[in-house]
C-alpha cells in the first residue's frame, strides 16, 4: 500500500492549483483500508512541508 500511496502523493503534489487548499477524498467499505490510506498519505505530504488534518466522518 505503501507504493500505491506514493503515487498518489505525486498526483496531489502535481496537482497545481490557484486555491491553497488541497482537499482529498477517501471513500470505500468498512474495513477497507482507507484510516490506513489516510495515515500514510498524511505522513508522506507532512515529509514535504505540507499541512494535513485528517477528519473522520460518516
Amino acid at each position: 500500500m505503501v507504493n500505491q500511496a506514493s503515487e498518489i502523493v505525486q498526483q496531489i503534489l502535481s496537482l497545481e492549483s490557484s486555491y491553497s487548499t488541497t482537499l482529498v477524498a477517501i471513500d470505500g467499505k468498512g474495513g477497507a483500508g482507507k484510516s490506513t490510506l489516510a495515515s500514510i498519505l498524511a505522513a508522506q505530504l507532512e515529509t514535504t512541508g505540507r499541512r494535513v488534518d485528517i477528519v473522520h466522518f460518516d
